[in-house]
């Protein structure tokens, strides 16, 4: 069963959020929607497979031996990124836009990894 379509917000930094706006002036976009964001150069819109061969060849490129592709590059890892950084855990639940908060505490091993090296780390006698 497919997750049901929900609406997501993304937000920018100044400089890339001006290029964006600059484009769609320019009329090489129709609208600031998501799902016109990315496009490849000759205007049509990447698909699902698409994006994630880029991915893949990218990260054999750059000679990533981790397992993964797109989903795990931009679900996962800005959640863990997130968690190591000290984010709350409601804040992460709603950019990831997950239902619920055991979806989300998912990611919390992760903070137990980082409390014990800043332990280690800052601790010391």
């Amino acid at each position: 069963m497919a997750k049901e379509a929900r609406l997501q917000y993304v937000t920018f930094l100044r400089r890339p959020s001006k290029s964006l706006e600059n484009i769609y002036r320019k009329g090489r976009i129709s609208s600031l929607k998501a799902e016109n964001l990315i496009f490849t150069d000759y205007g049509d819109r990447f698909n699902r497979k698409e994006i994630y061969r880029l991915v893949i060849y990218y990260k054999e490129k750059a000679v990533i031996k981790k397992p993964g592709g797109a989903h795990v590059l931009f679900r996962h890892s800005p959640a863990s990124l997130m968690v190591q950084n000290g984010c709350d855990l409601l804040t992460i639940q709603q950019v990831m836009r997950h239902n619920h908060i055991q979806t989300t505490m998912r990611y919390l091993h992760l903070a137990d990894d980082t409390k014990r090296y800043n332990y280690d780390r800052f601790l010391k006698l």
